[in-house]
């Protein structure tokens, strides 16, 4: 299970995804369920969720940090 917060809204709570693609400073990179605690600096572009059913949402983000503690992605 995954929740994703962005900002004061949450996208994501309790649901099942495959995989978060995000932009950052460093480069893009994918966040996995159990993924290792991260913290990076996102730059400015899209945030991709794939989900279980195939499906790929994208989200636009502004710069901004990402903390990735116990499958939350915030």
């Amino acid at each position: 299970m995954i929740y994703i917060y962005i900002f004061v809204q949450v996208f994501y709570k309790n649901s099942d995804v495959k995989q978060v693609d995000v932009p950052s400073f460093s480069g893009s990179f994918g966040i996995l369920p159990d993924h290792v605690p991260l913290i990076a600096v996102l730059k400015p572009g899209v945030l991709t969720v794939h989900e279980q059913d195939g499906n790929n949402k994208r989200y636009f983000g502004t710069a901004n940090w990402l903390y990735v503690i116990m499958s939350i992605v915030a």
